[in-house]
């Protein structure tokens, strides 16, 4: 069993009487078919997830996980690795477009150095990282959500090179050619304002 699987099999399950009621009571909102069917759907999630049919959100909480990638090493970014470290400073200094969308939302952000100067392997020649260091990430994301105050969490990751690795795992998961899965990342407009 991995860490993954550990935590997987202490989650609950959605309440599923009050996904039902939120279904329920958006049927009866007098509107044209399909709209706001997002909308919908995301509260009767909301719902179960908080186990009430009126479901609210009032302490919302950013995690934003920070970390290297070794890959960078191969040139796959505009932009050199030292950037996630001087975002993550950014981040914990409340001087991000992150954190400026979170204050107009009442929200708070949290920023995890989960591997800011200790990149992963660049997974082009060796895995990215060992079972231990990957215990170790778990354990710093799980502990981080179980400090957690708010009724719903957003979770976001930074990374130079973010793009390539998030692309190489869900090649290696999902199947289908790389290029399928790569898009065009950052620009290279990186600027200190």
């Amino acid at each position: 069993m991995n860490a993954l699987d550990d935590v997987r099999a202490t989650l609950r399950q959605p309440d599923m009487t009050a996904v039902s009621a939120i279904d329920v009571r958006a049927t009866q909102v007098l509107r044209p078919a399909g709209a706001l069917a997002r909308l919908d759907h995301l509260a009767a999630w909301l719902a179960g997830w908080q186990g009430t049919t009126h479901p609210r959100i009032e302490r919302p909480v950013a995690l934003i996980f920070a970390a290297d990638h070794g890959v960078v090493a191969a040139g796959v970014s505009a932009y050199p690795i030292e950037i996630t470290a001087a975002m993550l400073a950014a981040f914990r200094a409340g001087a991000s477009s992150v954190n400026v969308m979170a204050r107009q939302l009442g929200a708070t952000v949290e920023a995890i150095d989960v591997g800011v100067g200790r990149p992963t392997a660049d997974f082009r020649h060796e895995p990215a990282m060992n079972a231990e260091r990957f215990t170790e990430a778990v354990t710093q994301g799980r502990r981080a959500v179980e400090r957690c105050e708010g009724d719903v969490i957003v979770i976001g990751e930074m990374g130079i090179g973010n793009t390539t690795a998030a692309a190489a795992v869900c090649a290696s998961l999902c199947g289908g050619k790389v290029d399928d899965w790569v898009g065009r990342a950052t620009r290279r407009r990186w600027a200190r304002r």
